[in-house]
């Protein structure tokens, strides 16, 4: 059976969430949009990138390697909006939906290693 990242709503939540880091990324200050703004356009991408590759691997340990590295890479952008932040390129509010919506991501990311880990232990 092949498995479909593209069904997984952790999947479709993290496209959204780079796509938003990519618009909120083109309005900070030339400079800054290839250092920090690259900086969290790939730990956006990454999280992305890494649910995908995570999904797509015959062994569940491997799909947990990948799910924790997109774990990371939450925890990389929620590091990064606090310094964009604090350095006035992004506002209180834009902020927080950001914020809020990458704690999500990381609290689905947790429940599927914990899922993974069930299911791997009981030889499903």
């Amino acid at each position: 059976m092949i498995k479909n990242f593209r069904n997984l709503n952790v999947y479709q939540r993290s496209k959204d969430l780079a796509q938003e880091i990519y618009r909120l990324t083109q309005t900070f200050p030339q400079f800054e949009r290839y250092e920090l703004g690259s900086q969290a356009r790939r730990a956006a991408t990454s999280i992305c990138l890494n649910i995908a590759e995570g999904n797509s691997q015959v062994y569940t340990a491997k799909e947990i390697n990948h799910l924790n590295i997109a774990l990371g890479s939450a925890a990389e952008l929620r590091a990064i909006l606090d310094l964009i932040l604090q350095l006035g390129y992004i506002d209180e509010a834009q902020f927080q939906k950001v914020d809020r919506e990458v704690e999500e991501m990381q609290k689905m990311l947790y429940s599927m290693i914990k899922r993974l880990r069930v299911r791997d232990a009981n030889g499903v």
